[in-house]
């Protein structure tokens, strides 16, 4: 009994760890969520998001995970969302059954492992055998097609409200030097930038098994 006692501690701190420890439900907030990782980019990301006290989601793919386990813990440590993107994003859609949850089960191991969080969100389009949330999105970037640091900057500021997800993708050089320019200017306009759970938990929403979210806006 003694060890289990001593281990639960630990484990509360590793959650409670997660997110911003003060949101405000009646300010504006978005969810800024980055995809394809980890790569060579999040120090730069996660410097950002620590410097204007944000936080963002990551959605990792495993066999990118397995190369870069050091960096999804350094993100997961300070306070960031880990989700699972796939075990090698794979078109899940087109597998069988047995497929898609042998692709989500193995993902959620390892970044289970790595990330000390419990990882309930997927995205991909939501499949309800994978038993979480599917995450998707309100505002696409396109930053893995423009690799255009102003175009992204500006998709995100010409078009972000209240209660947005927005996509980019971690692995491009471009995409950090946006949400360098990003997350202060958002921060600027007023917006929390908080996880994808803080934004369903803010408004009042109790994410569901197999459904798809692509916002949370403030009910009005």
């Amino acid at each position: 009994e003694a060890p289990v006692e001593e281990k639960a501690p630990v484990e509360e701190k590793a959650a409670a760890n997660v997110g911003n420890s003060q949101i405000d439900p009646a300010k504006p907030m978005v969810a800024l969520t980055f995809d394809d990782g980890p790569g060579n980019y999040e120090d730069r990301i996660v410097a950002a998001l620590q410097k204007y006290n944000s936080k963002a989601t990551f959605f990792y793919v495993g066999t990118q995970a397995t190369k870069f386990p050091s960096t999804v813990k350094r993100v997961a440590d300070a306070g960031n969302e880990i989700g699972n993107h796939s075990y090698k994003h794979e078109n899940l859609p087109k597998l069988s059954q047995a497929a898609i949850e042998s692709s989500i089960n193995k993902t959620n191991e390892i970044l289970r492992n790595q990330s000390g969080q419990s990882v309930s969100l997927v995205r991909p389009p939501a499949l309800r055998a994978t038993g979480q949330p599917s995450i998707l999105w309100s505002i696409d970037t396109l930053d893995w097609k423009t690799k255009n640091t102003k175009n992204t900057v500006n998709v995100v500021l010409n078009q972000v409200k209240d209660g947005d997800i927005i996509l980019m993708h971690s692995i491009y050089r471009q995409t950090a030097e946006a949400a360098e320019l990003i997350i202060p200017a958002l921060k600027e306009r007023g917006y929390q930038l908080v996880t994808v759970s803080e934004l369903a938990k803010a408004r009042g929403i109790n994410m569901e098994a197999g459904k798809n979210y692509s916002s949370f806006r403030p009910k009005k």
